[in-house]
């Protein structure tokens, strides 16, 4: 997105013209933007979880896990956008 609103002519010229750019960039990604990210998202909340757990184990403090719950939440987030994403 970043990409698209940099080689916009004429400039952005203030926060109206951004605002107005941003949504028309964001409503015209292609469908395929949008499996990938959430394909990817499985494995991003995992490295932020990760992260985490180093932290709270270098703190001595309890750690985090995923649990089932969470992944339940990811599956209906999938099935409501209709994306097909394999869960580990």
């Amino acid at each position: 997105m970043g990409r698209q609103l940099r080689v916009q002519r004429p400039p952005i010229r203030n926060i109206s013209d951004l605002r107005d750019r941003c949504l028309k960039v964001w409503y015209n990604l292609s469908p395929v933007i949008y499996q990938g990210l959430m394909a990817s998202m499985p494995r991003r909340v995992e490295a932020v979880l990760r992260a985490k757990v180093q932290t709270e184990t270098k703190a001595h403090t309890p750690v985090t896990t995923i649990h089932e719950s969470q992944l339940a939440r990811w599956e209906v987030a999938q099935l409501l956008l209709g994306v097909n994403v394999c869960i580990r």
